[in-house]
């Protein structure tokens, strides 16, 4: 279930053609000719009990999108114009139920990452945060 999520994500955001690479974990590595970038990654769950057969299950990903700092002024209106397209496609209401493989998405938060940390490079990033609700048959 988790992979299915996973990858329905990575693919929703994936298909933002401003982009110039994505991971699917959060990279190790990042030429700056690949930049702008994002990383989609699991995050961790809390589990609510429903009823006495099923658990409300939130599952929590994370889309990190992350630029160069050098022009400061380009970088922030690159990422501003990125994470209103990432918002956008994941608050869709076509893609609320991640191709049916869940009951519903709740609405994102996103905070900055003051320093994005690379290969001894920095990079400006901001982190997206995706609860996914599932309702879990026991």
């Amino acid at each position: 279930m988790i992979e299915a999520l996973h990858t329905q994500i990575y693919n929703l955001v994936g298909a933002i053609t401003s982009f110039n690479q994505g991971y699917y974990e959060k990279p190790c590595e990042l030429s700056d000719e690949k930049v702008p970038a994002y990383a989609v990654y699991y995050n961790g769950h809390d589990n609510e009990v429903s009823s006495s057969r099923t658990n409300k299950r939130t599952h929590e990903f994370i889309v990190d999108v992350i630029y160069d700092k050098e022009d400061r002024a380009a970088t922030q209106t690159v990422l501003s114009n990125l994470i209103d397209e990432v918002i956008d496609v994941l608050e869709d209401h076509d893609n609320t139920t991640l191709g049916g493989n869940a009951c519903y998405t709740e609405p994102t938060n996103c905070e900055r990452v003051e320093d994005y940390e690379l290969a001894g490079k920095h990079y400006q990033g901001y982190r997206i945060f995706l609860p996914v609700v599932v309702n879990k048959q026991l």
